[in-house]
This record gives structure tokens, sequence and C-alpha cells, in this order.
């Protein structure tokens, strides 16, 4: 097989590869740069101990990554399934956890998650999907 480099960066899976990093990127330089605003203009949290709640994210993703490893292994060597089975296990798991996150968001008053409840009175029902990003960032 003669793999140009036309060939690997046409190819759909290169692509697709790039899109899920960019998102990937975008939504942990989203976390970092809104987050902090967020818990001192709703929450009034200080400097200091948003620091440390920071700390949260990265940690809980350092731990499930390393679980998400093990209990791979242990599918892929103990139980013998296909390592396609495994990958769209887990991320069909990886998936789900910044869902249910945005989900519990809906019930901390003042995030500005749930579709109308802040500033848009109505404005037009479709920039709800930018609802929890756009409207809860701004103090």
């Amino acid at each position: 097989v003669d793999m140009t480099w036309k060939v690997y960066l046409r190819s759909s899976a290169f692509l697709t590869a790039c899109c899920a990093h960019f998102c990937h990127n975008w939504g942990w330089n989203l976390l970092l740069s809104w987050l902090p605003k967020l818990l001192h203009s709703r929450f009034d949290v200080g400097v200091t101990m948003t620091g440390w709640l920071l700390l949260i994210p990265y940690t809980l993703t350092f731990a499930a990554s390393n679980l998400g490893g093990h209990i791979a292994d242990h599918l892929l060597k103990e139980r013998h399934w296909p390592l396609v089975k495994i990958r769209k296990l887990m991320q069909s798991i990886a998936f789900a956890g910044p869902a249910l996150s945005m989900l519990l968001l809906m019930w901390i008053p003042g995030t500005g998650v749930i579709p109308g409840n802040d500033r848009e009175g109505g404005q037009g029902e479709g920039a709800d999907g930018e609802e929890g990003v756009v409207d809860a960032g701004e103090g």
C-alpha cells in the first residue's frame, strides 16, 4: 500500500482524528477560561479556592483515564472482548461523562445552563445550544 502524504492528509480517519482532537482541546480551553470566572462571579469563590477547585476536573480525568485503561486491559486479556467493542464502550463512557455533568449543572441555581433562566427571556430558542457556554460565563 502506497501511502503518500496527500493520501494520508485526505483520509477520513485522519480528518476525524483531527476534528476530535480540536474539539477535545477546545473543551479543555473553555473549561480553563470559563470555570474561574463562573466560580468568582456566580458563587463568590476567591482566587485561591478557585485554584483548588480547578484541580478537580484534571484529577478526575487522570483517575478516570487510568481506571479506564485497567478496565480495557481486563476486558481484552481476561474476558477476550474484541478490541473494537472495548473502544466503543470506552468512548461511549467518555461521551456520557460530560453530558451527565451538564445535566447536573441544571440543578445548580444561577449557572445559566437551563435555557431561558437568565437573560435569554424568550428571545429565540435557537440559541439554547449556546446557553450553557455563553450565558453562564458572562458576569
